[in-house]
């Protein structure tokens, strides 16, 4: 009771106690006054507490209100965040609702919508094993899944407040790329130091004949001496193939600009290579014009020709390699062509990659490490080029270096 009421209800007693004494007013007038004056008085304080609880309401609709739309934008902004994730994601709540899911979720598993999750939800029978494990247990949990061929690392977040579960948020990341690399370069190390392992055996071997006190076989000597050079060069190959990609990238590579003629250049490179075209008794055509000469890095392009030249010998057993060129108001273009043993369409689009080898026996054989055409197109995109291939089994190959025209000196 507040004291407003209190009072209105004291004096009631009063005038009634007062009557007893004075005897002003008639009993039964006077307790029908004081009965309708406290029924006033309640009247009054129920009015009064109505009053008061309305603009309580009102005040509470208020504060609804701003909480409402506080709480909408921050919904709306989680939708746009989530929904612009290019990962899978999905949030339930505690009793595996659907409160948020995106684009990408629902693509990797081939749906438009889902509402709830369940052991019926028409998801990839792996991951939805994985989100009722994680939801039923409510635990943080982490695992690596293969989805339509595709490597996924799904984690889920257990969600609390106050202690008390309330859902769960899960995430799926797509580690194809990288589980691809670290094998790819689990592959290489592997490769590589059986690759370093065997001449250095075979070099170690030969040094210990040679050294015997007793030995003295002029042939066996020579024969010896030149395959220590051999083992010695496939070495040299592999290690300096891979310190130019350690130190090198199309973003960091340092070029020294200066003019040169192209033919000249291919007509170099061809004759740093002679001796192995001779042993395979191979024609080499150059049909670069004498006249065309370019503003970019000799050396880098040395090195590109060089490596594709290397690599059409290595491919041919036969036949005659081309160079050529084609030249637009936006390119100029490059090519060297082989008839050699080619390649499967489905080895071209990762022969560009680091320590990819299409035949690895052959490479083996040759000294290959798998890192020149890596290389190769490192320099390529260093000068803002692209370089593609087309190929065909046991027809040979034929790649094209393309190069802003504006490398073209047309002086």
């Amino acid at each position: 009771m507040n004291r407003r009421f209190l009072i209105k209800l004291i004096i009631a007693f009063l005038v009634l106690i007062l009557n007893d004494f004075i005897q002003f007013i008639e009993p039964v007038v006077l307790t029908f006054m004081v009965f309708g004056f406290i029924l006033y008085i309640f009247y009054d304080e129920i009015n009064l507490k109505k009053i008061r609880i309305d603009q309580l309401i009102r005040q509470y609709q208020q504060e609804m209100n701003i909480v409402n739309k506080e709480s909408s934008l921050r919904i709306k902004q989680l939708e746009s965040i989530v929904s612009n994730i290019n990962f899978p994601m999905v949030l339930i709540d505690q009793l595996a609702q659907i409160l948020l899911v995106n684009e990408s979720f629902l693509k990797l598993n081939n749906i438009t919508e889902i509402k709830q999750l369940n052991e019926n939800s028409p998801l990839h029978a792996e991951l939805r094993n994985f989100m009722r494990e994680a939801f039923l247990k409510e635990i943080s949990s982490q695992k690596t899944m293969s989805i339509h061929q595709q490597d996924y690392s799904a984690l889920s977040i257990p969600i609390y407040e106050n202690s008390r579960y309330m859902g769960c948020l899960y995430i799926f990341q797509n580690i194809t790329y990288i589980l691809e690399r670290e094998r790819i370069q689990k592959r290489f190390i592997a490769d590589a130091s059986h690759e370093l392992k065997t001449p250095v055996s075979a070099i170690k071997g030969m040094i210990e004949i040679l050294n015997r006190p007793n030995f003295k076989d002029d042939d066996v000597q020579r024969d010896f001496h030149e395959q220590i050079e051999i083992e010695t060069k496939r070495m040299e190959n592999i290690i300096q193939d891979m310190l130019t990609l350690s130190r090198n990238t199309a973003k960091n590579v340092l070029l020294n600009i200066e003019l040169f003629n192209v033919q000249q250049l291919i007509s170099d490179v061809v004759r740093s290579q002679q001796s192995n075209i001779q042993q395979k008794k191979l024609n080499i055509e150059n049909h670069i014009p004498d006249s065309l000469l370019i503003e970019a890095d000799r050396d880098k392009f040395y090195h590109i020709f060089s490596n594709l030249l290397s690599n059409a010998i290595k491919s041919s057993n036969q036949g005659t390699i081309r160079f050529s060129h084609t030249i637009n108001d936006r390119f100029l273009a490059i090519q060297i062509s082989d008839e050699g043993v080619g390649m499967r369409s489905s080895e071209i689009p990762y022969i560009f990659e680091r320590y990819y080898r299409i035949d690895e026996s052959r490479s083996r054989d040759t000294g290959g490490s798998g890192l020149g055409l890596a290389i190769v197109k490192t320099y390529v995109n260093a000068h803002q080029g692209t370089i593609e291939v087309e190929s065909e089994e046991d027809k040979g190959s034929t790649f094209t270096c393309n190069f802003p025209i504006r490398i073209v000196n047309k002086t």
